[in-house]
């Protein structure tokens, strides 16, 4: 059985056990109303195995080796578990960033991926995004600093990355913009991301 499969029906099989003990407790008249937080109850934890960890240190360093960067081999930090979350990732050339998402998405993370700030800003809209990714060098004419402002004014629950050049995160300019994150580094970039779905739990 896959990983995926397993943990829908883990979750499925909670929300019923939850519901049919709350559900009881009210019948009973234990209780006079029920508050269930459903994010609360969604959020799951995955347990990373081994040979995931070394298939995204090697996804990482592959990354790095794209962005003409060298990693060490044991210097990538693949965490042994996982908070599972969305991801939305702005970028008009989104196979620039192939390794990265594949080691998101080996994790068990949902990655999303648009080319214009038009169409981020509806899924934004539509759904809930834990962190949203964007690069500083667009050629659908967005202002990426507006662009990071927008979101976050209006989704100050998700965490705001720049993931963009060594030249351009030197010049300071994304760093100015707002963004809570501004990287050139794959592995700053994955740690950056856990680090934020591990504090939304």
């Amino acid at each position: 059985m896959s990983t995926e499969l397993g943990t829908l029906i883990l979750g499925v099989l909670v929300i019923v056990v939850v519901g049919a003990i709350a559900w009881g407790a009210v019948a009973r008249g234990r209780a006079s109303g029920l508050k269930i937080s459903v994010a609360k109850l969604l959020d799951v934890q995955v347990t990373v195995g081994a040979e995931t960890r070394e298939a995204v240190g090697d996804d990482v360093r592959a990354a790095a080796a794209g962005r003409g960067q060298t990693l060490d081999t044991a210097a990538v930090n693949v965490p042994a578990s996982v908070h599972l979350g969305r991801i939305l990732w702005v970028d008009d050339h989104p196979d620039n960033n192939l390794h990265e998402s594949i080691a998101f998405e080996r994790l068990g993370l949902a990655v999303t991926k648009t080319t214009h700030a038009d169409g981020a800003m509806e899924y934004l809209r539509s759904l809930r995004y834990s962190v949203v990714i964007t690069n500083w060098g667009r050629q659908d004419g967005t202002q990426v600093a507006d662009f990071v402002r927008q979101v976050a004014s209006s989704y100050p629950d998700a965490t705001v990355i720049v993931y963009t050049s060594p030249a351009q995160v030197a010049a300071g300019d994304a760093s100015r913009s707002g963004a809570d994150v501004v990287t050139a580094d794959p592995q700053e970039l994955l740690g950056s991301v856990f680090l934020r779905l591990s504090s939304a739990s």
